[in-house]
Formats: C-alpha cells, sequence, structure tokens
C-alpha cells in the first residue's frame, strides 16, 4: 500500500474566465490544453446534464445554468464549495489501474434525481475528456435505456474531445452487460501504422480520429519505455 494521498484544499469562490486565463499563462505547456477549448467548453449533454473540464469551471459558465450539483471525478482536482451547491468526489485517476465502474449507479441515481427537482449537475474531471466523460455515458446508459455505442456517439458530438481510457471503455461495457443484458460494442485488437492498439470495434469504422489518438498515445508510452 502507497502513502495516503490528500486532496488539494477546496475551492470556496468561482474564478473568473479572466483568472483563469492568468492560470494557463504560467502552466506548463500540457497543461495549457485543459484552459482552451474544446477542454474548457461547459458542454450541455442533456438538458439536466454538463460536461467539462477543469478550465470550464468559472463563474461566466456557470450563470444563469440552474446548478446544484458537481460531481468531481479526480483525486487531484480541488472540490469547488459553494453555497447551495453539492459536491461530490470520485476519488480515481485516469490509469489502468483505477476502476469507475462501482459508482456507477450511485452518481447516475444522484444525476437522475437533481434533474426531476428541475436542477442540474455538472461532471467533470481535469480535461473532460475520460473520466467525467465515463461517468456521463453510464447515466445515459442506465436513465435514458441508450446502448454504449449510441451513448458514446451522443456525448462525442456533444463534446468532441471525450476519449474514455480503455479500461474505463471495459468497465462501460461490462456494465452494458449487466443493465440491458447484451453488448452494442467488443474490445478489438487492431495494427495501425505499425502498432498494435485495443480499441472498441465501432471506433474502427466511425471514429478514426480516437482510433489516430490511441495509436499516437501507445506509440509514446513505447518510446518512453524505452528512454
Amino acid at each position: 500500500m502507497g502513502p495516503k494521498r490528500t486532496f488539494p484544499s477546496d475551492i470556496t469562490k468561482l474564478r473568473s474566465e479572466a483568472q483563469l486565463s492568468a492560470i494557463a499563462a504560467t502552466a506548463s505547456e500540457d497543461n495549457k490544453q485543459i484552459f482552451r477549448p474544446p477542454y474548457s467548453e461547459m458542454s450541455q449533454i442533456k438538458d439536466e446534464l454538463f460536461l467539462t473540464g477543469m478550465g470550464g469551471i468559472s463563474r461566466e459558465k456557470f450563470a444563469n445554468k440552474n446548478i446544484s450539483c458537481i460531481i468531481n471525478v479526480t483525486f487531484e482536482a480541488p472540490c469547488v464549495r459553494l453555497n447551495g451547491v453539492e459536491t461530490i468526489r470520485i476519488p480515481v485517476d485516469d490509469t489502468p489501474n483505477d476502476t469507475l465502474i462501482d459508482h456507477f449507479d450511485r452518481i447516475a441515481q444522484k444525476i437522475f434525481e437533481v434533474g426531476k427537482k428541475g436542477q442540474k449537475t455538472v461532471v467533470h474531471c481535469v480535461a473532460g475528456m475520460s473520466r467525467s466523460a465515463t461517468i456521463v455515458i453510464a447515466y445515459l446508459m442506465k436513465h435514458y435505456k441508450m446502448s454504449l455505442v449510441d451513448a458514446f456517439n451522443l456525448t462525442l458530438k456533444k463534446r468532441s474531445c471525450i476519449k474514455p481510457n480503455t479500461r474505463f471503455m471495459k468497465e462501460l461495457m461490462i456494465y452494458e452487460l449487466r443493465i440491458h443484458k447484451y453488448y452494442s460494442t467488443r474490445m478489438i485488437y487492431t495494427t495501425q501504422s505499425g502498432i498494435q492498439i485495443e480499441i472498441p470495434d465501432f471506433w474502427l469504422n466511425y471514429h478514426p480520429k480516437l482510433v489516430r489518438m490511441e495509436v499516437d498515445r501507445v506509440k509514446n508510452l513505447k518510446q518512453q519505455t524505452k528512454q
């Protein structure tokens, strides 16, 4: 067992877009992108549900949206604590060793209950790309009776930068079988540009950009291993 992790200090007041821009100016090059579109966009997936990254947690983007619940799907990002807004942390990293499936039912039910009151939920991770997108897809599968493929495609249509990691996609497949009793997709191995990758089968024909991104990710990992 590793050392006990501590969470960063809470944010008790929403930053303005100008303040976030100032933070971005001093961030590392890798971190600058989370403050830029599409990662910084507040993407409305359904009437009751928004998906974003830390770059979308701003005063202007929260204004007039009737948000009463924030789901923070990270270990590392600070929680936003605001009067009249409930904040829930799901402490996971975006790695092949982390798991989200045990949280699907509980968080999907929470989003549903908030929506029944005419209020809205924001789900975020750091980039609004993998962890938080996985939670949103699970919610659509559970409460809109959507297949994994349809829920994924809708979320991607509303937020162009999503890409749940391989572990999370496999967990969504397990969840689909559990709640719908069928698989709409399966993981396959394919070799692209000389690199073997594991992806959902529907990516191959419908999402070439995601295939290229996975090739680049695996290629970069191989290069890092050689160093």
